[in-house]
């Protein structure tokens, strides 16, 4: 017999007798009477009216009413029984509340009645016992089993895993806490006082015991955390643990494994991340571990994320190296570098470890790149350095700016780690790479007189891109349409970054039809934005007009090049147009099919970069809108090869 079969049997009693008298002995059914009782039917609760009330309302207040008299307590002697004479006249009904769980969780083993009573508190509740029924009751569950299930509905975990209970209680214990404004270490959840009630307490603790050996005369969770965080530093630091941490290391070499492959998945749980960082500052601020790890070598550390504070000391390891003199293998330091940014602490784009790691990996290329030309820039002539920057020499530019904008994150969110680097790295590009470069070239330009004749072997000119590179396009294919992106203040080492970023993205889509590749042009003199601009567009020929004293206009062919309309209407000559970026992408795939349906050359023109650094109040903010742009033109190159094409 279930609950719906009580409420059935119920029913059918009071078919023929209008009063049923219930004796529940141990008050199994007390709360979940309402539940079961049929419709149309009033409950009497005796040992709340007394007998006299009772016998009152049955007989001469509500003569026609259907009564359910219950009594949490066994039928009476019939020398003590006030409502003896009622009883006789009436129905008596009796329920074994095991037998009742038994059925209705499908249970086989008899034996579990003496439990399931010892457990009537947790099944009082109709809502917890119809969740325990969704936990997967096996045929053939035993107490600890059973246990278990009923742990996770009262915690309200998902699953009735000992690790997912778990989590569930640490996320308690911490919203509690924080609703309470109480510290965590001595807070006690409310849940924890209806494992009490439901007499699961011991159960749980047995069931951590199993887990992880841990055990305690008075046990609790901000202890219970504190084993398991510090096991899991041990493990995985290679070092001796401090003496008075030894006490909260679990020597069961299974309960420690258990607590690192407990935080592993805490680590790797998005939805509880957040918490996990939050418990582990609290165990690190309660075990001083800023006061002992810092004494502990930074390459005994290598293998562990358990605790923040860690993240730091190799940090500041890797920078003090970084100001040394570098090895002549820096393998492993890459390796390190590559292998923290896996780590939880400087897991994610936005994390501000990640970016200390990124800066740190940038400042290490440029080293090393430094180290590579020690004696200096000295080439035979201007093409053999056009030629070094092209495949080498720019990186000094791109480590450079990396390290600029992800060491300018750190700052911005207040820690000064990378302050000596910085200073290094500034000495070094500005001082150094860029003084001697401009040494060479401006060598190499007067001594081949270049500004007489601006050309260098096997280098194509500015002025010559159309010419070069757009036309011979048109005239192989009648049918093609050729998209030409001009982002200004884009530099060489900017494009390297995004043609990378183009081809790895095509392998990563499987994209055959779709490969970047990179070519440096050869820039004009004077280099200045109106000029450089112009000389990009279709033109024989291209002059100055004088507009007022502070302005000149640069002519294509008679056409001014000043302004979007204008380089649109050069563009109408050679079957093509000319837009930004902004305008362009905003259309969309319909819009966006129409507006170039009669053009086969579209120039797109986007200055983020430019717009930035040539304002002062915004030039601190070039360094990321170098990453904007990149992710701008990206999104470009995708919505017109995606949608347009």
């Amino acid at each position: 017999m279930n609950i719906t079969q009580i409420t059935e049997t119920l029913q059918s009693f009071f078919e023929a007798h209008r009063i049923i008298f219930w004796s529940d002995a141990d008050g199994e059914f007390s709360e979940s009477l309402p539940d079961i009782l049929p419709d149309g039917v009033a409950i009497l609760r005796v040992q709340e009216t007394g007998a006299l009330a009772a016998k009152i309302r049955l007989e001469l207040d509500e003569p026609q009413m259907k009564f359910l008299v219950y009594t949490p307590q066994a039928q009476p002697e019939a020398d003590k029984d006030w409502l003896l004479d009622v009883r006789k006249y009436s129905k008596n009904f009796t329920a074994d509340a095991a037998s009742l769980l038994l059925n209705e969780l499908g249970l086989q083993a008899q034996t579990l009645r003496d439990y399931l009573k010892r457990r009537k508190a947790f099944f009082a509740g109709k809502d917890r016992l119809a969740r325990l029924k969704q936990q997967k009751i096996d045929a053939f569950d035993g107490e600890c089993e059973l246990d278990k299930k009923m742990i996770a509905v009262t915690v309200r975990a998902d699953q009735p895993e000992t690790f997912t209970i778990l989590l569930k209680l640490f996320t308690s214990w911490l919203d509690e806490a924080e609703r309470e404004n109480a510290a965590p270490p001595e807070f006690v959840p409310v849940v924890f006082k209806e494992l009490i009630k439901y007499d699961l307490f011991e159960a749980f603790w047995n069931l951590i015991r199993e887990t992880f050996g841990y055990q305690s005369a008075q046990p609790n969770l901000y202890e219970l955390a504190a084993h398991l965080f510090v096991t899991d530093f041990a493990r995985h630091a290679s070092d001796k643990l401090p003496n008075h941490l030894k006490p909260l290391f679990l020597e069961s070499s299974n309960g420690g494994l258990n607590a690192s492959v407990f935080l592993a998945n805490w680590r790797n749980n998005v939805a509880h991340q957040e918490n996990y960082r939050k418990i582990a500052e609290i165990v690190e601020r309660e075990i001083n571990a800023a006061d002992w790890i810092e004494k502990i070598e930074a390459r005994n550390l290598t293998e562990c994320e358990t605790f923040e504070i860690v993240e730091r000391r190799v940090i500041r390891d890797l920078r003090d190296r970084l100001l040394a003199s570098l090895p002549s293998d820096t393998s492993d330091w890459r390796n390190l570098i590559n292998a923290r940014l896996d780590r939880f602490w400087a897991r994610g784009a936005e994390n501000s470890y990640s970016a200390v790691y990124a800066a740190l990996n940038a400042a290490l290329e440029f080293q090393i790149l430094r180290d590579r030309y020690e004696t200096g820039f000295t080439y035979p002539n201007a093409a053999a350095i056009f030629s070094a920057y092209e495949n080498d020499l720019y990186k000094f530019d791109q480590t450079y700016r990396q390290f600029c904008e992800f060491s300018g994150r750190i700052q911005f969110a207040g820690w000064d780690v990378l302050k000596p680097l910085t200073a290094n790295i500034e000495n070094a590009y500005g001082n150094w790479f860029l003084e001697n470069l401009a040494i060479a070239w401006g060598k190499a330009v007067e001594h081949e007189k270049l500004f007489e004749n601006w050309k260098i072997e096997g280098a194509a000119n500015q002025y010559d891109f159309f010419r070069k590179y757009v036309k011979p396009l048109a005239i192989e294919s009648a049918e093609r349409k050729i998209y030409v992106i001009i982002s200004d203040a884009f530099r060489f080492e900017c494009a390297e970054e995004l043609t990378r970023m183009l081809n790895t993205e095509a392998r990563k889509n499987n994209n055959a039809l779709l490969e970047a590749n990179l070519s440096a042009l050869l820039g004009v003199v004077p280099s200045y934005t109106a000029l450089g601009k112009a000389v990009l567009l279709p033109f024989e020929t291209i002059d100055y007009k004088t507009i007022n004293p502070n302005a000149d206009v640069l002519y294509t062919d008679g056409v001014s090049s000043a302004g979007m309309p204008n380089r649109n209407s050069v563009m109408n000559k050679h079957n093509g147009l000319a837009t930004t970026s902004e305008e362009f992408i905003k259309l969309g795939k319909e819009a966006g099919r129409e507006f170039v349906r009669d053009a086969r050359i579209i120039y797109i023109y986007h200055d983020l970069i430019d717009s930035i650094g040539d304002s002062a109040s915004s030039e601190s903010e070039t360094f990321d809108a170098v990453r904007q742009t990149l992710g701008e033109l990206r999104n470009l190159v995708n919505y017109i090869f995606n949608s347009l094409n």
